[in-house]
């Protein structure tokens, strides 16, 4: 991908923030978790247990593009720690753009949707 279209990906979540500032949705998502096995050992004797802290950050705007159809832009970020080990931190940080159809009123009405998505990942 190149810097000119990466850049204009990018953008695009903050342009619909622009566009419909009081129509964002903001999702904070935290998780605390024990993993009995981190270290994915066969033999007891190499089992190791640790603490595993993540947190996710998840907002999106949505574009009405008439009555059927809508556009949902967003960004997505997520942080994961181990303070047992170190080296298994990770970070991730990316756009969500989302074009979804409904084909008729009511709560049971299918829906068509077709979701993009890119993350940029610092381990």
């Amino acid at each position: 991908m190149n810097y000119l279209h990466g850049t204009t990906f990018l953008l695009l979540p903050a342009l619909a923030f622009a566009a419909a500032p009081a129509d964002w949705a903001p999702n904070l998502t935290t998780t605390a978790i024990w993993n009995s096995n981190a270290t994915n050992a066969d033999r007891f004797s190499d089992v190791v247990g640790a603490l595993a802290l993540r947190a996710d950050l998840a907002t999106t705007a949505r574009i009405a593009l008439g009555r059927d159809d809508a556009l949902f832009a967003g960004a997505a970020l997520t942080a994961e720690a181990w303070p047992r080990f170190r080296g298994l931190d990770r970070a991730a940080v990316g756009p969500r753009l989302a074009w979804q159809h409904k084909f008729r009123l009511g709560a049971f009405a299918p829906v068509l949707s077709v979701e993009f998505a890119g993350d940029a990942v610092a381990a």
